[in-house]
């Protein structure tokens, strides 16, 4: 059950439309279509040999949010002071964001106004306004957060060795901290979504090694080159010859909004030309995801951690 929507126009106005409480903003909320998954257009190429065809691609197109609002009488505005005000949240062409809050759900949706129409001459008075959202998804009020650590692999193994005399075989390995870290992010969206890593350097990295992102479960990995990082800050930044502790990388690979900046003595300079793939960037898909960073420098301290957004098809 959806409780109540909020808008906030482009001059960062709020209103709240409470729809069981229709005399606190002065409308009542008549419907609004375009919550649910929108269509997909899915391209598919005849074969004359054959029954059917051959799927080529398929793709979501924008979402259309329409909003049928009618103006409350008993409320402490005049129809004609609703009718403004309407105009002010819902001006044409301007940029919204609305808030829809349901019983299990509180998302956001950005869009524009495509219109706002009015039924002035009507014995129940109310506007029609149409919101284009580009994204067609929507993303919820709150991120999720996830730390990555070293991996440790048990290593204990019996029977004891016998050559106790032996220097090398007196030694039993307990257990072995490899170069990469781990961990598995439990996306609760049910679209897939980039992320945006945080990489702090706690001590110095070599200046030929790599940071490698891999998400295990699509096989898709990024490369990110110390090196051409170095080179492309050297030639912003004369004399910048190594990353060093208290240096820093954002990296996002969220569709729209890709970037790789690194956090140089509180100055940020973009590099992301030193990220390579192996033809898509990291993402996550619904459920566990297994997230590996390696490091080709083994002596080198790297804390990694992630945020992104959840992404729903409707609410």
């Amino acid at each position: 059950m959806i409780r109540s929507f909020a808008v906030t126009n482009y001059r960062d106005e709020t209103m709240k439309c409470v729809l069981t409480n229709p005399s606190e903003e002065g409308f009542v909320v008549a419907s609004i279509d375009g919550l649910g998954p929108n269509d997909a257009t899915v391209n598919v190429s005849d074969i004359s040999s054959i029954d059917g065809g051959l799927f080529n691609s398929a793709r979501i197109g924008s979402r259309n949010i329409v909003i049928s609002l009618v103006y409350y009488y008993d409320s402490k505005w005049s129809i004609e002071e609703l009718r403004h005000k309407s105009y002010r949240y819902f001006a044409p062409k301007k940029k919204v964001q609305l808030l829809i809050e349901t019983d299990y759900r509180l998302v956001f949706i950005d869009g524009y106004v495509e219109s706002n129409s009015v039924a002035i001459f009507s014995k129940q008075e109310g506007s029609q306004i149409s919101i284009i959202c580009p994204n067609p998804y929507f993303y919820s009020i709150v991120k999720e957060y996830n730390e990555y650590n070293s991996y440790a692999v048990p290593a204990f193994t019996f029977p004891f060795s016998k050559d106790l005399d032996n220097e090398q075989n007196s030694k039993l390995l307990m257990g072995m901290i490899l170069d990469y870290k781990l961990t598995e992010v439990a996306y609760s969206g049910d679209v897939d979504t980039g992320l945006v890593f945080d990489i702090a350097f706690k001590s110095a990295i070599s200046n030929n090694s790599t940071i490698q992102i891999t998400n295990g479960n699509t096989s898709v990995q990024n490369t990110i080159s110390i090196a051409k990082i170095i080179t492309l800050v050297s030639g912003m930044l004369p004399g910048f010859n190594a990353i060093t502790s208290g240096d820093s990388l954002l990296f996002s690979t969220v569709k729209g909004d890709k970037y790789l900046t690194f956090l140089h003595d509180s100055k940020e300079y973009n590099v992301l030309g030193a990220v390579s793939s192996n033809g898509d960037w990291v993402y996550l898909i619904p459920g566990i995801n297994r997230i590996r960073i390696d490091t080709s420098d083994t002596e080198a301290n790297v804390d990694v951690s992630s945020e992104n957004r959840i992404y729903f098809n409707g609410i």
